[in-house]
């Protein structure tokens, strides 16, 4: 999904006759959210690092045999790709959560109110009815030891 948000993937149809392919997927178009993260980082330093090279270069009077301008503009073109694949990631995500939000409420609500209108368990609620069990076996004893008559 990230790599369709960066324009590295294109989805079409696709039609399929019966013919068996071995899947194939690439860990370079298929980028999780968190991955995202990891790589936007990684680019910066990235980048920072080639600057400090062309700096050095640029310093030293050589002629630079690896064309880091063109590396360097590469990079940092590709992380605007991919801050700007992240921040619509982050928009349609708080989207769907301010979407699902008073749905979820609704329900909490409901559950809370049907919480409130359920019976009592417990010995809270037969606390009294226990006390007149307990006397009634009790007295049941007694009489049967002779203490009542």
């Amino acid at each position: 999904m990230l790599a369709k948000e960066m324009g590295l993937l294109a989805v079409g149809t696709v039609s399929i006759d019966g013919t068996k392919i071995d899947a194939s997927a690439s860990k370079i178009k298929t980028v999780r959210y968190d991955r995202a993260k990891a790589l936007r980082e990684k680019l910066a330093a990235d980048i920072a690092a080639l600057t400090a090279q062309a700096e050095a270069a640029d310093a030293s009077d050589e002629i630079d045999p690896q064309a880091l301008p063109e590396e360097i503009a590469r990079r940092e073109v590709l992380r605007a790709k991919l801050d700007a694949a992240v921040a619509r990631l982050e928009e349609a995500a708080k989207a769907e959560y301010d979407a699902q939000l008073p749905e979820y409420q609704s329900k909490n609500a409901a559950y809370d109110e049907k919480a409130k209108n359920r019976k009592q368990r417990g010995m809270e609620k037969v606390k009294t009815e226990w006390k007149l069990i307990v006397l009634a076996y009790n007295c049941k004893r007694l009489a049967k030891l002779g203490a009542i008559a």
